[in-house]
């Protein structure tokens, strides 16, 4: 994806908090929690990728390409679920999460 992508992503992504915010469907804590989550999300994903590369083009040099796929699929579905975890933690803070949870 190219940066202009990126930026393009990043902007509708935030317009849509203000949109949230400006309705107050969230608190202003929780926008701000949800552009930092974003922020965070995308250095994470960024640093897996860089990470993943030279591993998978070890994999694909010397066991194939089905064996590298393999392994870029699992550690994919790994990095996925972790992403996941740390979103659902993000959700279940935010003020609107605890106000509209029965207990």
């Amino acid at each position: 994806m190219s940066n202009a992508g990126t930026e393009e992503e990043r902007r509708v992504y935030l317009a849509s908090l203000a949109e949230m915010r400006a309705n107050d469907l969230i608190s202003a804590d929780d926008e701000t929690a949800l552009a930092r989550h974003y922020e965070d999300q995308k250095a994470s994903l960024e640093a897996a990728f860089l990470q993943f590369l030279p591993e998978y083009q070890r994999r694909l040099r010397e066991d194939g390409e089905a064996s590298a796929n393999a392994w870029l699929a699992e550690t994919a579905r790994e990095l996925g679920r972790r992403e996941g975890e740390a979103a659902g933690k993000v959700v279940g803070g935010l003020t609107a999460t605890r106000e509209a949870t029965p207990g």
